[in-house]
């Protein structure tokens, strides 16, 4: 913060300086109330029915296993009786073909006998015939024993054929069940598809309802745009007619005056005599540690004068009526064919394509008017035009005045810097800056090389020159901040 350097100065260093809430647009919703009892209540019968018919599912697929294993052991039964069957009368014909070849055996040893001795031919006879009772009897014993283990199988067989009729039996009862239970699960597939349809039919209802009130939102919304777009025109035909009916000349006459209401306790605190004989010092050091002091000091007191004043004099009924008219003007795009990069970034215009501005991106525009075009202009020409004692007092009011803007450039961009980039910058861009000629005079100029930093003015003290004294010095910082903040607000509830 030494006066006798040069006020263009370069880098920007900024952090947040305040934090204020930032106010939001308004916006319309619809809201749909819908009875979330009765829709639970619904959700948890699905569910019972849901695990009713797996339970259903679960039975049937076990009894349908239980019958296929039913069948496979029917089945082996059957298979075991034939086998058993077979298996009796092959030992019956294999019993019968011994005897059968036994007696011809005997025949033959009979009938070689009776070559050599007739008299056996009687014993033969009757050996024949003894053979033939015997044989016969041998058959009736096979018979009856074939036919005891004939009628044995068949008692095997029949209960094995009563077994398998009680088994379809059973068979065919769980089918007639799971018929009766299909036919139940098709009614409540029925019941089911009918509760659906009337949920559908409601819901269809509701979605009706819902369109309908977005038309009518929609058409709602038109005509507000529309009304917006009429009320704008209106109020921008209205603030046009009334600045083109007084001069330029008087329009800055007017401004010029407004300003130097703003810096008339500062200009008295420079010109005073305490501060003219701390500028007669000879050879003045402005690195003296006293001289330092003396400055912060200065400082303190005079940005707690500006905006002090400033607050006061932006309130509702102190405010010129000019000034809000320009102040509304400048929303406009077509009032702005120029912007800082720092604005242009964070919002639009408002245009006929775009009517939609937040309440902070107005707050932006019209503070950058009040403050960069406004007050810091005409601030440097009340300060090229005061009359000095000598060439040190010269430098410290100018240092001063450079000291307020500073102040004004680093609680506009805190204040800002957080807001939303826009998709697409619509206006064109330049820079401003603050030279000083060889008589020390101050003048704001534009230029073309845009400073990506953003500084809204180069040439003006930066933020990092004044960490030591913010942080010796946070209740002061704070209570600007506010005062800062609540100029803001002045100036946005007039418009």
């Amino acid at each position: 913060m030494n006066p006798n350097r040069p006020l263009f100065l370069g880098q920007n260093h900024r952090s947040s300086l305040l934090q204020p809430q930032e106010v939001h647009p308004r916006s319309y919703s619809v809201q749909i109330q819908s009875n979330r009892q009765n829709i639970g209540y619904s959700n948890q019968n699905d569910l019972k029915q849901s695990h009713l018919a797996q339970s259903y599912l679960d039975h049937q697929e076990r009894l349908q296993q239980q019958m296929a294993a039913q069948n496979q052991i029917l089945k082996q039964q059957l298979i075991e009786i034939e086998n058993r069957q077979l298996k009796l009368q092959n030992e019956l014909l294999s019993q019968q073909v011994q005897k059968i070849q036994i007696d011809l055996e005997n025949t033959i040893k009979l009938i070689s006998k009776k070559k050599k001795n007739p008299s056996i031919k009687q014993n033969l006879s009757h050996l024949s015939s003894s053979s033939q009772v015997s044989q016969r009897n041998q058959k009736q014993k096979s018979l009856s024993i074939a036919s005891s283990d004939t009628k044995e199988i068949d008692q095997k067989l029949q209960e094995e054929k009563n077994k398998f009729e009680a088994i379809e039996f059973q068979i065919s009862e769980a089918f007639d069940v799971q018929n009766h239970k299909q036919t139940n699960n098709g009614n409540m597939k029925k019941q089911k598809t009918q509760k659906r349809l009337r949920r559908k039919k409601k819901i269809k209802k509701y979605l009706i309802a819902v369109l309908a009130c977005i038309r009518l939102q929609w058409k709602q919304r038109a005509k507000l745009k529309k009304q917006k777009q009429k009320i704008l025109k209106e109020k921008l035909d209205i603030a046009k007619q009334k600045i083109l009916a007084i001069p330029e000349e008087n329009i800055r006459n007017l401004l010029l005056i407004w300003v130097k209401d703003l810096f008339d306790e500062i200009i008295q605190i420079l010109n005073s005599k305490e501060f003219q004989t701390h500028c007669d010092k000879p050879n003045y050091d402005a690195n003296q540690d006293e001289n330092i002091t003396y400055r912060q000091e200065l400082i303190i007191n005079l940005t707690q004068v500006f905006f002090d004043r400033l607050e006061q004099m932006t309130r509702e009924k102190n405010l010129p009526t000019l000034i809000v008219d320009l102040m509304y003007l400048s929303l406009f795009h077509s009032q702005n064919p120029k912007v800082s990069l720092f604005v242009a970034k964070r919002t639009n215009f408002y245009a006929k394509n775009n009517i939609k501005i937040s309440n902070q991106q107005e707050m932006l525009i019209i503070s950058e008017y009040i403050f960069f075009r406004l007050i810091i202009q005409y601030m440097l020409k009340i300060f090229n035009s005061l009359k000095y004692k000598n060439e040190t007092h010269e430098k410290l009011c100018k240092f001063f005045s450079t000291i307020i803007a500073s102040f004004i450039q680093i609680l506009y961009i805190d204040f800002f810097e957080d807001l939303k980039f826009v998709n697409q910058i619509n206006v064109q861009l330049y820079q401003r800056k603050i030279v000083l000629n060889e008589n020390l005079q101050a003048f704001m100029l534009e230029d073309d090389q845009i400073d990506e930093q953003e500084q809204l003015i180069l040439g003006l003290h930066d933020r990092q020159q004044f960490e030591i004294l913010f942080q010796q010095q946070m209740d002061w910082i704070t209570q600007i901040g506010k005062k800062f903040y609540q100029i803001l607000l002045n100036l946005h509830n007039q418009l």
